[in-house]
């Protein structure tokens, strides 16, 4: 990334005027979670394109200048979102409601993700409530999905419940994510029912599931040990790493699904830390898993200085124990608070091009601005290094 940031600088000082450079650049920042320099870039796209449409130009001129007028008011906003600036990502996403090229439930939606990330879950729901009222969403299963989804939050299984059946019934395609969250949510009298609703539908899945969907399905189902859960989830890693997929998510994934295992055996202890890990994790965008496991964790420890006090991408500085096959020779991680650093998965690919030997990584930077600050305490590769984080072991 680094190298295509240069290539962009130099394509800007040799044409100024060429704007898909300086929105490329942009992306190539917010990637890197600079926001900051990438707002810079795409308010120079703003700004320029801004000028073309008012300046009388037509056909196919003015027709790119909208669209990529369009696309960098999206991604600045979406850096004001990594900013943590969600009243001025709200305020934003508003004014582009109703432009050309708009899609209302990709907006709605990032609308509604300003307030889960408050966790202020009342207007959550009342902008996709709201979004019902357009005919195309209205028919969507995915919106009644996420209103379940808040519902629980908001600790009404019986209206989650309500709602999750309403995506049922407007399935297309029978999906693997409402019929989990029904038996994860349904009410003490629907519990069977939504279980049963799970298992026929992992036993006869469709043909376009993916394995880990279907590994999720089954565990959460009872039909997967957690060993094996686990071994899935260590499968599941790699092959995002190898597709360069952030890894934050899956990994506050696996260790929610896994806390839920556990408290539903009665290992309160172990859920316990399986819900700290889960939410160490910092997920690029608002997350279920993320949000529940602080809701669990939370009626567990009863003592709301032990909370976790942030959202998402806002945690406090911690550290975590983070062991997988790539790096061996590297068992702890340090984190610093810094707002833009690059989360778990910058991390270790410093770590891997540092090699087994390295020790010490501080204040990567760029501009002056600095990324992240790590230190890796380097460990003798055994077989238990080289595996992903392991759950508590399994009640007897």
């Amino acid at each position: 990334m680094h190298v295509a940031l240069d290539c962009f600088d130099q394509a800007i000082r040799l044409e100024p005027t060429y704007l898909w450079a300086w929105y490329a650049r942009g992306m190539a920042h917010q990637r890197m979670n600079w926001p900051s320099q990438a707002i810079a870039d795409f308010e120079t796209c703003i700004s320029a394109t801004g000028i073309t449409m008012q300046s009388g130009v037509e056909g196919q001129a003015l027709e790119d200048a909208r669209f990529l007028n369009h696309k960098a008011k999206l991604w600045r906003t979406e850096c004001r979102m990594q900013m943590l600036a969600f009243e001025k990502a709200r305020d934003e996403y508003r004014e582009l409601l109703g432009g050309e090229g708009s899609n209302e439930w990709n907006l709605g939606t990032k609308i509604a993700e300003t307030y889960l990330r408050e966790r202020d879950f009342v207007s959550a729901l009342r902008t996709y409530e709201d979004m019902l009222s357009v005919p195309e969403i209205a028919d969507y299963h995915g919106a009644y999905t996420t209103l379940g989804y808040i519902e629980g939050l908001l600790e009404n299984p019986a209206k989650a419940h309500l709602r999750l059946q309403e995506a049922l019934q407007r399935e297309r395609q029978p999906t693997l994510y409402p019929r989990l969250w029904l038996h994860i949510l349904a009410p003490d009298e629907q519990k069977a029912d939504a279980l049963d609703q799970l298992k026929r539908f992992v036993t006869h899945p469709p043909g376009d599931l993916n394995d880990w969907d279907l590994q999720l399905g089954q565990f959460m189902g009872g039909d997967l040990p957690l060993e094996d859960f686990q071994n899935a989830a260590a499968m599941e890693f790699t092959r995002r790493k190898v597709a360069a997929v952030p890894l934050d998510d899956l990994m506050c994934e696996v260790w929610f699904y896994v806390g839920l295992h556990l408290e539903r055996q009665g290992s309160t202890d172990e859920a316990v830390e399986a819900y700290k890990q889960s939410l160490a994790f910092r997920p690029r965008t608002f997350k279920w898993e993320w949000a529940y496991a602080r809701l669990h964790y939370a009626k567990l420890v009863r003592t709301p200085k032990e909370l976790p006090s942030g959202l998402p991408n806002n945690s406090p500085p911690r550290t975590h124990i983070f062991r997988h096959t790539a790096e061996p020779g590297y068992e702890g991680l340090i984190l610093g608070d810094n707002a833009e650093c690059g989360g778990a998965d910058s991390i270790l690919e410093e770590l891997r091009r540092m090699g087994p030997k390295g020790d010490l990584l501080l204040s990567v930077s760029r501009g002056g601005i600095p990324r992240t600050e790590v230190i890796g305490v380097p460990i003798p590769p055994t077989a238990e290094s080289q595996a992903p984080p392991k759950a508590p072991a399994e009640p007897k």
